[in-house]
This record gives structure tokens, sequence and C-alpha cells, in this order.
């Protein structure tokens, strides 16, 4: 068993504490990960996700959405399904900082939703 020497941080210590690296069995980690692949219904997806987690960014750019209020999370979710052509959607942030995003898709749908949700129509779910 191949042992993977960890060094364990704790900002609580004292410095005349042993800060000694404490072994991990990496048997463990082995293990936990091939549990986690057996019991997924698509290896093949899961091991997709694993190389889109390293794509550089995408991490924080997931953690920051789900961090964001739920209004923010359902527009983007409603800008990016109404937004079919993905080459089209351009980006830009302006002098104060705001973040604007355009897709021509995007535009004529969600413009009618809204439109016809401000003229009194019954809220449709667009997502």
């Amino acid at each position: 068993m191949r042992r993977i020497e960890q060094t364990v941080c704790d900002l609580g210590q004292t410095p005349d504490q042993d800060r000694t690296p404490k072994p991990i069995e990496a048997s463990a980690s082995a293990n936990a990960v091939q549990q986690l692949v057996l019991q997924h219904d698509d290896p093949a997806r899961l091991l997709e996700c694993y190389y889109w987690s390293k794509e550089p960014g995408l991490l924080e750019c997931v953690r920051a959405v789900l961090a964001a209020p739920a209004e923010v999370r359902t527009v983007l979710q409603a800008f990016f399904a109404a937004a079919v052509a993905r080459e089209q959607i351009t980006a830009s942030i302006d002098a104060e900082g705001t973040l604007n995003l355009h897709s021509p898709e995007a535009a004529t749908i969600l413009t009618r939703f809204f439109r016809g949700h401000l003229a009194g129509d019954a809220p449709r779910h667009c997502c």
C-alpha cells in the first residue's frame, strides 16, 4: 500500500506544537473514487465532469453562480436556455463594472416573455 504525505494545516496550532506531516493512505482515496465511479449511472459522464473541472476558471465560475441569489441564477439560466447560437453570445463590462450579456435569440425570446408578463399575461416558465 502506497503512503502519501500530507501536511496538516491548523491555524490554531502554537509554534512549539508538532507540525510533522501526517501520513494518509492512498488506498482510501482510490477506494472512494472507485466507489463513486461504480455507483454512478453514467461513468463516462462522470469522467467528462472531471475533465471539465480541469478547465481553468470553470470551478470558480460555477461557485460564483451557485453563490448568487436565486433571482440571478434564474435570469442566467433563462438567458443561456434562450441563447441557442452559443457562438453569438457576447459579454462586456461597462465603466460602472456591470456585466452585459447579449445573444440575438435570447434577446428576442426574453423580450417577448417579459413584455407578455408585464402586459398582464400569466407568467410563463421559460426554462
